[in-house]
């Protein structure tokens, strides 16, 4: 995720902290459990860490379809080599998938025990903030630690939205918050905005997609930090479905 944001954030987020105070945040109500994905199967079942020993191969028969046709558009000296190349990439579609299947369990044993020691599981809602990198439709997420007492996570809603709101209203702060979430890593904790009294909570930018609940972990186990080399997972329902985000903040 790359270096921590060096600037303050725009717009003095911190009196909007201030403002709500602790007993004025309507408490938070959650319509159900957050998902327990303390078991491997669980976890397994309702994460994709790896995505599908399917993606490489698949590549590969695209990039074999691609090489065999250019090979006889081309002619000469550069149709054996293309041709070679094609039957190079169909060949190794059995031998990469069958070892990605082979792989995938000591993979995702190796994914769950480093959420078992540094993941998080959050709540999020969605925000209608264009956040990079990436599409101008991606969408930036306010995560909430499922571990952060009600109160404390209706506040840290409550605070968000009122930033995020004051922000859309005046254009050139708006531009100026969009450009200080792309500075640095796009996971930023809630005490970096708020101050130190404000934890629990993150703001995220540059997925284009998730679920209402959803996992952060280190994306490498030699990088524990989830905030400097974390990834952001979606977790499905049981039924293999992501449940719809809540929207916090101004409208589209």
């Amino acid at each position: 995720m790359g270096r921590k944001k060096l600037t303050p954030p725009p717009g003095e987020p911190r009196r909007y902290w201030e403002r709500t105070a602790p007993g004025d945040a309507e408490r938070a109500t959650r319509a159900g459990q957050p998902p327990d994905l303390t078991g491997f199967e669980d976890f397994v079942a309702r994460v994709d860490p790896l995505g599908s020993p399917w993606a490489v191969p698949v590549a590969l028969v695209l990039l074999a379809v691609v090489c065999g046709g250019a090979s006889f558009l081309a002619g000469g000296v550069a149709e054996p080599a293309l041709l070679l190349a094609a039957c190079g990439c169909a060949v190794a579609v059995p031998l990469v998938y069958a070892w990605n299947v082979r792989q995938r369990d000591a993979w995702l044993e190796r994914c769950h025990r480093v959420f078992l020691a540094h993941g998080l599981v959050v709540e999020s809602r969605s925000l209608c903030l264009h956040a990079p990198p990436g599409d101008a439709r991606d969408r930036a997420w306010v995560l909430i630690d499922v571990r952060t007492p009600p109160e404390q996570a209706a506040r840290l809603h409550a605070a968000f939205g009122a930033w995020l709101c004051a922000a859309r209203a005046d254009p050139p702060l708006w531009a100026r918050v969009n450009r200080w979430l792309r500075q640095g890593t796009p996971l930023v904790p809630s005490e970096r905005i708020f101050g130190p009294d404000a934890a629990g909570g993150y703001l995220a930018g540059g997925w284009p997609g998730g679920s209402r609940w959803m996992v952060v972990m280190p994306s490498d186990h030699r990088a524990p930090d989830p905030v400097r080399s974390g990834c952001l997972l979606p977790v499905r329902d049981c039924d293999g479905s992501l449940e719809p985000v809540p929207v916090l903040g101004p409208p589209e």
